[in-house]
């Protein structure tokens, strides 16, 4: 499998307060919009280094989290 870009940027991803923020945001609008509870499964695909997935786990039964890149994987 051949490196992506985002495999490239994973390791410092979270180094750019911005892109955590923006993350952080999402996370917040999602438990606003979606009302979780703990009886909900949840996906996030497209989760980078699981900044919200690992915010919304907290509030639902299970969250999985899903990318393509697999250096953002390996930072989640």
């Amino acid at each position: 499998m051949s490196e992506n870009t985002f495999d490239k940027k994973a390791k410092d991803w979270e180094q750019k307060p911005e892109r955590v923020q923006f993350a952080v945001e999402v996370a917040k609008q999602l438990k606003l919009t979606l009302q979780l509870t703990t009886d909900m499964t949840v996906l996030d695909y497209g989760c980078g280094t699981g900044i919200a997935a690992e915010l919304l786990a907290p509030d639902c039964k299970a969250l999985t989290a899903v990318d393509s890149s697999g250096g953002m994987l390996e930072q989640l």
